[in-house]
């Protein structure tokens, strides 16, 4: 596939928080997730076998959505049930790159979801994910995949442009107790987000927006402090992707409440360096273990 990332996307990335990233899966990598995804769906596995029981004081989860909402249909951590979508979940490729954007030695594989938004879904709010995760620093990211074509009027995933340099703006709280965006942004604020806008981003409610359709396979990488949505989907076709947080090994686990986090046995100060949470590894590492028949896991 030759997927890489030159300096130009890096500093793309570090200066927007944002980049695109064409055809970053193959198409036979991008039916093994769709075969997965419907397996998911069908048997979905139970939220306290996959992470054990939440803590009282744990938010809702915030991306998480329920089918009566008709917002997202989220199943999550299949890899840990499916051995065959693992290879594409931990392709090395993958972590090259994000190993690339964030300046890391390693990163590991920290979450992963399964999103349908189904035909008529209303829009995905704004939001940030890593005020709402147990990360005691902000190298992490979200890689996000279409699993299809995703026209502009289905809802292809969108960001606002150099919004992880705000801060934390959203409360590890659910959708419905967020006050809206345009509420939190102050003059100097927008003032910010211009000047760190690109020539593509479009201007949606006084901010610069990356929002463009998508081709099977291509991503859009971007920091979990960036600030993102999508529209909702206006066709009678559902918009299908897939979406992995990838942190820095570096980073530590500070104890906050959080339904993934709660019962997995990890200690404020712990790196996330339990067997649920696997490095990506190098290309030459997993060309190594392949010729010598280990699985990659």
């Amino acid at each position: 596939m030759g997927v890489a990332i030159n300096e130009v996307a890096v500093r793309h990335f570090r200066r927007q928080g944002w980049v695109r990233v064409p055809a970053l899966h193959s198409r036979s990598q991008i039916d093994t997730l769709l075969a997965t995804m419907a397996k998911g769906f069908a048997d979905p596995p139970d939220v306290n076998e996959t992470y054990g029981a939440a803590s009282p004081k744990t938010p809702g989860d915030v991306v998480s959505n329920d089918a009566r909402d008709g917002v997202l249909l989220t199943v999550r951590e299949l890899q840990l049930y499916h051995a065959d979508v693992r290879p594409v979940c931990l392709d090395p490729r993958v972590g090259a790159i994000i190993r690339a954007l964030l300046g890391a030695d390693q990163v590991r594989l920290f979450s992963e979801a399964y999103l349908d938004k189904p035909p008529g879904g209303p829009p995905t709010p704004w939001h940030q994910d890593w005020p709402l995760q147990p990360f005691d620093r902000r190298d992490t990211v979200n890689c996000w995949v279409a699993l299809d074509h995703v026209a502009m009027d289905q809802g292809p995933l969108q960001v606002v442009s150099g919004s992880h340099r705000l801060g934390p703006l959203y409360k590890p709280t659910d959708f419905s107790q967020q006050p809206p965006l345009d509420t939190m942004l102050s003059t100097e604020d927008r003032e910010l987000l211009w000047s760190l806008a690109g020539p593509e981003d479009q201007d949606i409610d006084g901010m610069p927006v990356h929002l463009a359709p998508f081709e099977a396979g291509d991503a859009v990488i971007f920091y979990g402090s960036a600030v993102h949505g999508a529209p909702g989907n206006e066709t009678d076709r559902p918009r299908c992707a897939y979406s992995r947080a990838i942190i820095s090994s570096e980073v530590r686990y500070t104890g906050m409440p959080y339904l993934r986090t709660d019962s997995v046995g990890l200690r404020p100060g712990q790196p996330f360096d339990l067997p649920r949470y696997p490095v990506f590894a190098t290309e030459e590492a997993a060309g190594a273990r392949a010729s010598s028949g280990e699985s990659r896991t």
